[in-house]
């Protein structure tokens, strides 16, 4: 790995993920589930309920 890359993260919806990228090269990417739930007195609301980030086997380390 170069000492000075600059790593930045894109959505990608069409992909349901967010991907890690080292130039233009894909190098990990993270999702998230959303689930529904319903609350005892208020109307139903959406949180984040499951997060995954995933690197490219180069880049998880030892």
């Amino acid at each position: 790995m170069d000492q000075h890359s600059t790593i930045t993260v894109r959505r990608a919806p069409e992909r349901h993920r967010y991907e890690l990228l080292d130039a233009q090269t894909v190098i990990g990417t993270a999702t998230t589930r959303t689930t529904t739930t319903l609350p005892a007195r208020s109307g139903s609301s959406s949180t984040p309920s499951s997060r995954t980030t995933t690197p490219d086997r180069d880049w998880a380390g030892d």
